[in-house]
């Protein structure tokens, strides 16, 4: 299976931009140490929100891409929110959910998810009634899957399978930014772009 923070380096670079929000957890901060200080990213979403914001985000901004960085145990949090994309089936919406098979925020991830025990998340998301829903467990399969999701029309839920690390890594460990700070600057970021594509 893929490390973590290849599949984020891929993410990154076909993401171009587009906002992001990403779940609580090892996620944001290997993310935060691959993408920056990127205003248009909102880190350390409580779990399991970070898909109904940008569920939210999506149909409000219909002709700008929207991802939602989620792990398996804040989907299995909140499964709620794949019938709800489901339901209204917003075309630039894209999930992608690193699934370590553990809640790996816990130091050596060793309290495992659902998912080491057989609940399929694209199996869900497809009962959900998303049909581009796939599973990818090698980086050249994610790389495919990301550049469809990011030229195609969605929504898109993509489970990567990623390799149990914990937080073992000592690259990523850094905080994200403060909370009330990330969020102010990711509006105003996202404001900034929605007057960009107004005034065209």
């Amino acid at each position: 299976m893929m490390d973590s923070p290849d599949l984020l380096e891929v993410i990154e670079r076909y993401r171009a931009g587009a906002p992001m929000v990403v779940a609580a957890g090892s996620r944001g901060r290997e993310m935060r140490t691959i993408a920056g200080d990127d205003p248009k990213v909102l880190y350390n979403m409580d779990m399991p929100y970070a898909m109904p914001v940008c569920l939210g985000m999506a149909r409000t901004m219909p002709h700008t891409k929207v991802v939602a960085l989620e792990g398996d145990g804040n989907v299995l949090a909140g499964m709620g929110g794949l019938s709800t994309i489901g339901r209204y089936q917003p075309d630039n919406l894209i999930v992608v959910i690193v699934d370590n098979e553990a809640y790996g925020s816990f130091g050596a991830g060793a309290v495992t998810t659902a998912t080491s025990a057989g609940t399929n998340l694209e199996t869900i998301a497809r009962g959900c009634g998303i049909a581009n829903s796939c599973t990818v467990r090698e980086l050249a399969d994610a790389e495919d899957a990301l550049r469809r999701a990011f030229s195609e029309a969605g929504p898109w839920v993509i489970v990567a399978k990623v390799t149990n690390h914990g937080d073992a890594d000592s690259r990523f460990w850094v905080n994200p930014p403060d909370i009330v700070e990330n969020a102010w600057s990711f509006e105003q970021a996202l404001r900034a772009q929605d007057a960009s594509a107004a005034s065209r």
